[in-house]
């Protein structure tokens, strides 16, 4: 899945008109008002910003959470993105406590 990831991230697509057009039929639809998620220039402001930040993330390293990630600040659920962060954070600790065998070690409480 990590091939979905563009590996040149400085060439993520702009947020437009189009996407806050359907960000306001989205709540529309839900009866909720538009200003339940961030305005138009705190996105742009986000993801703006996002390519650098993920510039910071090792290639091999950027999966579908970091796709999710993506979509999550492209329509201001920064709390979801968080989230993606998080995860993708704790996934790599797993895989480093599995890969240095720290579990199989007499007295280590998972072991």
């Amino acid at each position: 899945m990590s091939e979905l990831v563009p590996q040149d991230v400085d060439k993520l697509p702009e947020i437009t008109d189009g996407t806050n057009d359907l960000l306001v039929q989205v709540t529309d639809a839900l009866g909720v008002p538009r200003n339940s998620l961030p305005d138009k220039s705190q996105i742009e402001y986000a993801w703006n910003n996002l390519p650098r930040l993920l510039s910071m993330i090792p290639p091999e390293l950027r999966d579908e959470r970091m796709i999710r990630l993506c979509v999550s600040v492209s329509v201001g659920l920064f709390d979801s993105a968080i989230n993606y962060a998080w995860n993708s954070t704790i996934v790599e600790l797993r895989q480093k406590v599995v890969r240095f065998g720290l579990l199989n070690r007499p007295g280590f409480a998972g072991g």
